[in-house]
């Protein structure tokens, strides 16, 4: 579109004294956006596994069965992951308490 002028805004996420999240925009400290702790849980367990705080042998464990993030960890199910090459209940506890600790679970 002629005239038409799209703008790209850098921010940083940000935790108040309420443990409330927000976004301050570079530039613009007095604009802030809320965002919501579901969101948040959500980008964390869609990123690659590889930039989540895993264990050495839990994080290969997950990318040698080509488990790309949490979120797909956590639709396979603990059985499945248990009969993972190298995986064991250590591992399997680690991504449960992950997962809880962002609002999901492994399904039964």
């Amino acid at each position: 579109m002629e005239g038409s002028m799209i703008k790209r805004i850098v921010g940083v996420i940000c935790q108040d004294s309420n443990d409330d999240f927000f976004i301050t925009y570079v530039g613009d400290e007095d604009n802030k956006v809320c965002l919501n702790r579901d969101f948040l849980n959500q980008l964390y367990l869609n990123q690659p596994i590889s930039e989540v705080d895993l264990s050495v042998r839990t994080m290969n464990c997950l990318i040698n069965i080509e488990v790309n993030s949490l979120s797909e960890a956590a639709k396979m199910g603990a059985q499945k992951l248990l009969n993972a090459p190298n995986m064991g209940r250590r591992s399997l506890k680690e991504i449960k308490d992950i997962l809880e600790a962002h609002g999901s679970r492994l399904p039964d």
